[in-house]
């Protein structure tokens, strides 16, 4: 075996290797999982460690002919923290590396469909799918047809595929990819978070990323959009003051709208008696809305309303 990635010439496809040698930093992580969360500090990866003491691995990971580990990697730690010098190991194309990666995402069971969004747009598996989308609507535009589901080459993955795959949104990936965007911003600003933390001199990626991807009270990728737009109006260098303050009201704001969002699936649960009444006890907070506000809110669900109407005819 070289000693760059410890897989021989000989090696197959498919091939299981009882004793893969495995050092410090060998097998490298495969790009497409280098950027998915790790869960070594939660009690299910020390349950983990003392699973490997006491069976050893039971499912090996899976690298690719080039040499990088495209699943395992807390098996892998584990493995390092026992001192272990050998794992068994599954050799797989470096072709199938993305559906392999995908397939981790989906296994992971405490990301919510934000954060699954997240890492699928910043993993780039879906980038041509985003290149290929905006063809199309290009073209629609063109010819003033309608979206039109077999407008892609055979065996391409359109973003609708990989967000049923992914049991998520088309919402959600394309606010994952406006998120994406918006953290190419690199402008050092000063920020509060809507639990009042104030940190200087950071980038929205700085800021934003880890609230994102944290276990609790995750911030949604919406709220970080307005956020971002909402921040970009003010004077980056500015610390105090008004603006400080109405970027902070705006915080709390969509924060309170995104908190709608999430007791939304309540209502899937309900009679259609306890709907209406659910609908009389919220009217009054609509008509406390300003003109505009309440304007704005009838034009996004207008819009929302067009959007889900085409997707469901392009089915």
């Amino acid at each position: 075996m070289t000693t760059e990635h410890n897989i021989s010439s000989t090696t197959k496809v498919g091939e299981l290797i009882p004793e893969f040698p495995i050092g410090h930093a060998t097998p490298k992580e495969h790009p497409l999982i280098r950027h998915l969360p790790r869960w070594t500090q939660n009690p299910e990866f020390h349950a983990l460690i003392e699973s490997v003491r006491d069976h050893g691995i039971l499912d090996p990971i899976k690298v690719t002919v080039g040499g990088e580990l495209i699943d395992g990697r807390h098996r892998l730690e584990a493995a390092r923290r026992l001192k272990l010098t050998h794992l068994p190991a599954i050799i797989v194309s470096d072709d199938t590396a993305g559906e392999i990666a995908v397939a981790s995402l989906l296994h992971r069971r405490h990301l919510t469909d934000g954060q699954k969004a997240w890492y699928l747009v910043t993993s780039a598996l879906i980038d041509s799918a985003f290149e290929e989308r905006q063809k199309r609507k290009i073209a629609n535009l063109k010819q003033g047809n309608s979206p039109e589901r077999n407008s892609v080459p055979f065996g391409a993955k359109r973003v609708e595929d990989w967000a049923a795959e992914l049991a998520v949104s088309v919402k959600l990936l394309v606010q994952a990819r406006e998120v994406k965007a918006c953290f190419e911003d690199t402008t050092r600003r000063t920020i509060t978070d809507r639990d009042g933390q104030t940190e200087d001199e950071v980038t929205f990626q700085e800021f934003f990323e880890p609230r994102i991807l944290r276990a609790e009270d995750p911030y949604g990728l919406g709220a970080v959009i307005t956020a971002c737009a909402t921040l970009v109006k003010m004077r980056p260098d500015h610390t105090g003051g008004k603006p400080k303050d109405e970027g902070r009201k705006s915080e709390l704001f969509v924060a309170s709208f995104e908190t709608i969002g999430k007791r939304a699936e309540y209502w899937h649960g309900f009679s259609d008696d306890y709907k209406r009444v659910a609908i009389n006890l919220i009217r009054p907070q609509f008509e406390t809305l300003p003109d505009d506000l309440l304007e704005a809110i009838h034009k996004i669900v207008s819009s929302e309303r067009t959007a889900r109407k085409s997707e469901s005819k392009s089915e």
